[in-house]
């Protein structure tokens, strides 16, 4: 029986936007304090009359979120039943219900992107969205050029980051250890993402010079 003196304010967001979820795009449950508690049994996925199997990683203390893993197929339909109380967080604040249904689009309507001239520099590459809220990292190719997975249409920009220390991400440097931040550089150009196109974008030397060295 639910204890009527529970406090059930404890509101969070989900990643998935617009309804469409990308196939190597990771799903997120987003709170502003940490959890206390996840009550797995009450995170469901479906697809369609099939229950689908889920990877549930709690990072709340750390990044402000709970990862969803779960395998999934271009044009696939999902339904996320996350049931009431599934969270609790350290101020003893509960979850309500939410539902949230959603689609993994058919890989005609997406686009991908292509960056070429970093090869053999220690560099990362990254596509942003116009409103820079959603971030995807870019895979080097066995040809030197750095591709993106799937995208939706819409606008990007390629970010590229000088990553002298090999870490694998962005590091903003330590004023103790006299290490400044890495470089990062914005390719000037507006990327446009078309249903069903390849385009690639090349670097030039004397960018990429600046940017590694």
């Amino acid at each position: 029986m639910r204890d009527k003196k529970r406090k059930n304010d404890l509101t969070f967001r989900s990643s998935i936007r617009d309804g469409k979820l990308l196939p190597e795009e990771r799903v997120n449950l987003l709170f502003p304090i940490p959890l206390d508690s996840i009550d797995r049994k009450k995170i469901e996925l479906r697809s369609g009359d099939q229950m689908i199997e889920l990877t549930i990683q709690d990072s709340s203390a750390e990044k402000g979120c709970v990862e969803l893993q779960f395998q999934r197929e271009y044009g696939q339909e999902f339904e996320m039943h996350i049931l009431d109380s599934a969270f609790r967080d350290i101020a003893g604040r509960w979850s309500d219900t939410l539902l949230t249904p959603f689609k993994v689009p058919l890989e005609r309507e997406l686009g991908r992107i292509g960056v070429s001239g970093l090869g053999g520099h220690a560099v990362i590459a990254e596509l942003w969205s116009q409103d820079m809220k959603r971030s995807f990292r870019m895979t080097l190719q066995e040809d030197s050029t750095y591709m993106s997975s799937g995208l939706l249409p819409g606008i990007y920009v390629i970010r590229l980051v000088g990553d002298q220390n090999g870490s694998g991400k962005w590091d903003s440097g330590s004023l103790e250890a006299g290490n400044e931040a890495e470089k990062v550089y914005f390719y000037p150009e507006i990327i446009q993402v078309r249903e069903n196109w390849d385009l690639e974008y090349e670097i030039g030397k004397e960018f990429v010079e600046e940017l590694t060295n």
